[in-house]
């Protein structure tokens, strides 16, 4: 019975956790029911014994472990409780602390890719805003630019219509002013007019003349009358030309004449030089030499003649050398 007594020597039992080799608690030997009865009431109750699978003494892989099987045992033996401080992790702790964090890391990921999608499409609608923005802001200024051209174009047009206006009044008052200025030197030209006429019709006749005093009153009258015009190829009351007033005029001191200026410078009277021209003389214009004549004038003496001249000057007095082309001879009738 002594192999009885003695304590079974304890088994070794690989630590997987740490790769070491510890000690298994020895089985208890039998005794009597007395002694059994005392040592469980001292020690714990005894624990069934498992036995890890033998493996190689080696670093176990730090992802995934080999499942442990539960070994086999003849007799299940009291196992004493081990201290809090000397007991190693078991092994099956660090087998599934590599799967947890696998699982822990994915959400981790999924957060990650979370926010970066959330910045990316913050970033996109920033850069969205920040377009539309400044579209509204580039639409503001075009406005604004297109406003301030209309408020220019409409100053200028209103410059433009005052400097119009301005112009068109100064026009009208500067063709007021013309106007009454024309009609101020035409009185004082017909006052000359008179005052000739009159000095003419003063002077004294001479003796080749007094025959035809009844003729130059008859022409001065009708050239101070100004409802007598010129008329070219007119024979009267009102409207004459040259060679109809000198043969009306002449009619009135009883001397018949041709009617054309031609005619007159060729017809009965004598030819006289210029310069021993007397009153009631004829005085002709000619642009060939004296081979036709286109203009005819009584000579009143002191170098004045009276003529229906053309339609814008009408019948009127003036100088001797105001008939252009005159030719050297006249005619006295």
């Amino acid at each position: 019975e002594e192999p009885q007594a003695l304590a079974a020597a304890p088994a070794a039992v690989p630590d997987e956790a740490t790769g070491s080799t510890s000690l298994a608690p020895a089985p208890q030997p039998k005794t009597k029911k007395s002694s059994q009865a005392s040592v469980a009431a001292e020690a714990p109750a005894p624990e069934p014994a498992t036995e890890p699978k033998p493996v190689a003494v080696s670093t176990p892989s730090p992802v995934k472990a080999a499942p442990e099987e539960p070994a086999r045992t003849e007799t299940p033996k009291p196992k004493p409780k081990p201290a809090a401080a000397s007991t190693p992790k078991p092994a099956q702790s660090k087998s599934t602390t590599a799967p947890e964090k696998t699982q822990a890391s994915s959400p981790a990921e999924g957060r990650s890719e979370a926010r970066a999608a959330e910045k990316a499409a913050a970033a996109k609608t920033a850069r969205t805003e920040a377009a539309n923005a400044q579209a509204v802001a580039d639409r503001k200024v075009a406005a604004a630019a297109a406003e301030r051209a209309q408020v220019a174009a409409d100053k200028k047009a209103r410059t433009e219509a005052a400097n119009a206006q301005a112009a068109a009044d100064q026009k009208a008052r500067t063709e007021a002013a013309n106007a009454q200025a024309a009609a101020q030197e035409r009185e004082r030209a017909a006052a000359r007019k008179r005052a000739k006429e009159k000095t003419a019709a003063q002077a004294a006749p001479s003796s080749s003349g007094s025959s035809k005093e009844s003729a130059i009153s008859w022409a001065l009258g009708t050239a101070s009358d100004d409802s007598n015009y010129y008329v070219y190829g007119a024979n009267g009351p009102n409207a004459w030309d040259c060679s109809s007033f000198t043969q009306k005029a002449f009619s009135k001191s009883g001397i018949s004449l041709s009617r054309t200026s031609s005619q007159q410078a060729r017809g009965s009277g004598t030819k006289v030089p210029l310069n021993q021209l007397k009153r009631g003389d004829l005085v002709f214009s000619t642009s060939n030499g004296g081979a036709s004549f286109y203009h005819v004038a009584i000579y009143l003496g002191g170098g004045q003649v009276v003529h229906a001249r053309n339609p814008s000057s009408g019948i009127s007095t003036t100088p001797l050398s105001w008939v252009n082309n005159i030719y050297s001879y006249g005619m006295r009738y």
